[in-house]
């Protein structure tokens, strides 16, 4: 671990509540003195934005874009967490999953199901496994992490299909894994949280009645910033230190119409409209969805999209609990054990395991 752990319990008892149109935003303020980015994120964000300046001007392969993300974290563990490993048939094909819980303890346990972020074409089950390993210990929970197929060889709607069936074998499969039943929770980041929101709502309208709660970090709500009612993105919102203003395009371009038209042509591929709601959660109701846990980034194009869907899940009665980690960019939960806010964050979602 690369900081003190008293940093890790200041993020889980400070908090400063911030009101935005009826929304409670709970403010995770720099666990150290000063502003703008953590020094620990603004490092990682001058590395990678040194790699990408390193790069050849030409356009990188699909399999150099995949290699190039992910990255190395810490396995925080307390106790021995098991594994074990499973393939799951969907009608969208096979679909790898790895399962994390410790040896000991109780005999019906929550569950999470994790899907991993990847801008929908790359990403891997293993970069967020310490991630699963941490959230399966604290909890005393059943940790499932999913190995979704990746576009563009395999657009919409294999992977959120895959989630959600994924969803439903492991609940109708409970007691053979050691899983409550009726204390599942669905969790995703960044392209996974956009999974996992479809997913909630494949739930919802099939009535199978899986999902207790859903936590979405940082997760892409919507491919079309420009026929959502009442969305606005402006930027001006975010508050960029002068010693930070190198990093903001980086920071922020995720959510921007061109990374939007990127990410569709690689996961839609001109074959469904954008305003799906199994595409873009934003423009679905919202009724009677399951509680939701929102994890959100200072610096983040698309912590604004997540605002939109919260207030949208709050107006339709939906609980809904909001955090922003302040000094931190779209990521950062990956960073375990190399950035405090990501141990905080995985607590909190420990924490939602054993409320339910």
């Amino acid at each position: 671990m690369e900081y003190d752990a008293s940093l890790t319990e200041k993020l889980m008892e400070t908090s400063e509540v911030l009101e935005q149109d009826g929304l409670k935003i709970e403010i995770k303020p720099l666990p150290e003195e000063g502003r703008g980015l953590d020094p620990r994120a603004r490092k990682m964000e001058r590395e990678m934005q040194e790699r990408m300046s390193g790069l050849p001007p030409t356009p990188p392969t699909l399999e150099e874009v995949r290699e190039s993300m992910g990255g190395f974290n810490y396995n925080l563990c307390r106790q021995e967490i098991w594994t074990r490993y499973i393939e799951v048939e969907t009608s969208a094909g096979r679909v790898p999953v790895w399962g994390y819980y410790p040896r000991h303890g109780r005999k019906a346990r929550p569950a999470l199901i994790y899907v991993h972020g990847g801008a929908f074409i790359g990403g891997t089950p293993f970069t967020v496994e310490n991630p699963c390993r941490y959230i399966a210990d604290v909890a005393d929970a059943v940790v499932w992490n999913v190995d979704y197929s990746l576009s563009p060889e395999h657009p919409y709607p294999v992977p959120c299909t895959q989630v959600y069936e994924v969803a439903k074998y492991l609940r109708d499969h409970a007691g053979e894994f050691g899983m409550d039943p009726g204390k599942i929770v669905l969790a995703g980041d960044s392209a996974g949280g956009n999974m996992v929101a479809s997913a909630v709502l494949m739930d919802r309208n099939n009535k199978t009645g899986i999902a207790a709660a859903q936590v979405l970090i940082y997760a892409k709500l919507t491919f079309s910033n420009h026929t959502l009612p009442g969305y606005k993105r402006d930027l001006s919102v975010y508050d960029i230190a002068p010693e930070d203003e190198p990093f903001k395009i980086g920071m922020l371009r995720i959510g921007s119409d061109e990374a939007n038209r990127g990410d569709a042509d690689a996961y839609v591929q001109g074959r469904y409209p954008l305003e799906t709601p199994y595409i873009s959660p934003a423009f679905d109701g919202c009724v009677r969805l399951p509680r939701t846990l929102f994890i959100q980034a200072e610096y983040d194009g698309l912590r604004l999209e997540g605002e939109y869907y919260a207030k949208k899940l709050q107006k339709a009665g939906v609980p809904v609990r909001m955090l922003r980690y302040c000094g931190v960019c779209h990521g950062f939960f990956d960073a375990l054990g190399i950035l405090p806010q990501s141990e905080a964050a995985a607590r909190e979602i420990a924490a939602l395991l054993n409320e339910i």
